[in-house]
Order: C-alpha cells, then structure tokens, then sequence
C-alpha cells in the first residue's frame, strides 16, 4: 500500500475510534481476538440455556442449543428453551470499561431480544423493530431510546460501555461510522449482587462477537458531566 494511503488509513482509525466519555481507563483486565480457536467455558465464558458456542474464523460464534434440548424444555413448560444464542461473562468489578463488536442476522426478535445488558437485569440495551432502548430495574423503567438505532443483519456493530457504580455511559457504532449514545443515571448499579454481561441475540438465529476487551476503571473523569450533554 502506498505511503499515503497508508497514512490516510492510520488517520481514519485515529479520528473514528470511540472514547471513553465518563470513566478513566485502567489497566486491561482482559481481553480476547479470537485469534486462536479455544473451548468456550467458564470461567471467562458463562454459556446460557445449552446454546452451543465456538470460535470460527476469528470470531466467536454462537447457535441455538439441539433441537432435542428445546423439545425437551418445551415440554417441561418451564421457559429457557435454549432457541436463542445466549453467553455472558462472569462477575465483573463494580465499575469497568468494556468494548465488543457484535453482529446479527435476520432471524426473530420479540418483546425480550435481541439484547445486552450490564448486571443480570440491571441495565439492558434492547433492540426492536421501534429502536434501541436502555433499561433498568428489571427492564421497569426506561432512560433513553433512539428509534433510528435499528441494527442491520450481518452488520458488525461496535460498542463502548462505561459502567460506573451509579452511572452508565454507552456507545453503539454502526457500519457507516454513525455513533448512538445511551446515559442513565442509576444509583442500585453499585448495590448490584450480579455484574457480569450478558448478551442474546435472534430466536433460532446466530451470534457473532469479536475484538473484546475490558478495562479496570480509575473513577469518573473531571469533566464527565460535561461530556453526557
């Protein structure tokens, strides 16, 4: 590739990374690129309702549990069928950075997913056909949403989440570079028994994840406030 372009390409990454609005960066707590294929088990990895994952081609892959499964707990009527790609990531510190891409496809969603949340029930991004909302309490009560925030199928989407112990700042950057941001102020985040994150993607669809990455917090930035306007 010639110098120029080079640089030029250098520069776009530079200029269309998203940064952290409301907490300071620590040090890496951990991070995974999929680089090397790996069993996908505790205790990074916390697979929910039997869905099966795998890493495939560099990403983290995941599909519905057998079909066995879900006609077995179908039967036993007690929900969590498994027909729908679910992981999380164990009990994370009170506050942290994270960041993900993610990708879906064009299987269905209803009133409950697609999905991430921060702290199991805690906070939760929710996506339908009418937009992105951010939740709290049970998904009880609603702080922002965005009804232009619809992701595509088979488009990877970027996030950067800020998990403070009252507050919650995230971005969502889609294909064409276009951030969406997402605030709430919620106090029960540091009283919250359950910090992991969890995501879950279409019903009987596929889930891709790459490039994640969390980070210790050094506490609120001076200006923070100033930066959520």
């Amino acid at each position: 590739m010639p110098r120029l372009l080079i640089i030029l390409a250098f520069f776009t990454s530079f200029v269309s990374a998203m940064e952290t609005q409301i907490l300071n960066k620590g040090k890496v707590i951990f991070s995974e690129d999929f680089s090397k294929s790996f069993e996908v088990k505790k205790p990074h990895w916390w697979v929910k309702q039997n869905t099966r994952w795998s890493v495939k081609n560099g990403e983290l892959v995941g599909i519905p549990a057998t079909a066995d499964y879900q006609a077995k707990k179908k039967k036993e009527g007690k929900g969590h069928l498994g027909d729908i790609p679910r992981i999380g990531l164990g009990k994370m510190p009170k506050s942290y950075i994270m960041s993900f891409r993610f990708q879906m496809d064009d299987k269905g969603w209803n009133k409950r997913v697609p999905m991430f949340e921060f702290g199991h029930h805690i906070s939760r991004i929710f996506f339908s056909k009418e937009g992105a909302t951010l939740l709290t309490d049970h998904e009880k009560v609603e702080h922002m949403n965005d009804k232009t925030l619809i992701p595509k199928a088979f488009k990877w989407y970027e996030v950067l989440a800020e998990v403070g112990e009252a507050d919650l700042f995230i971005q969502i950057k889609d294909e064409k570079g276009k951030v969406y941001k997402f605030y709430c102020h919620y106090p029960k985040f540091k009283e919250a028994p359950n910090t992991s994150f969890q995501i879950a993607t279409t019903i009987q669809g596929t889930l891709k994840m790459d490039d994640i990455k969390f980070w210790e917090s050094r506490g609120l930035k001076e200006n923070w406030k100033e930066n959520i306007k």
